[in-house]
């Protein structure tokens, strides 16, 4: 999941500690990598998406997809070992290609593009 979220190694434990955050209090991961994964064609996502069935759906199933979506780098997989600190639980692409991190869903909102 980190892996396909970003390519900003810098951005990765900040990743993997949202990842960790969510897990911890039970809220659904959410991402849309894990349904990119599931869709065949390259296209942009649709609300519907997030509806499909499928044990990858991070979005209707809580905790982590059955198996990696994708071939982790080393950074990534230095982030999940060593996730940034922080109560990050979500966060949001922004136009630079860039995320932005918040740790309550009012700052989320205001912060989506």
């Amino acid at each position: 999941l980190i892996e396909k979220e970003t390519d900003k190694d810098f951005e990765k434990g900040k990743i993997a500690r949202v990842i960790y955050n969510r897990l911890t209090q039970k809220i659904p991961l959410q991402f849309c990598s894990s349904v990119i994964y599931i869709l065949k064609d390259k296209r942009t996502l649709t609300y519907n998406d997030l509806k499909i069935k499928n044990p990858y759906n991070t979005y209707r199933n809580r905790g982590l997809p059955p198996t990696p979506i994708a071939y982790p780098s080393e950074s990534s997989l230095k982030a999940a070992a060593y996730p940034d600190d922080g109560s990050y639980l979500y966060f949001t692409l922004q136009k630079n290609g860039t995320h932005h991190f918040s740790n309550d869903f009012k700052d989320h909102k205001k912060n989506k593009i």
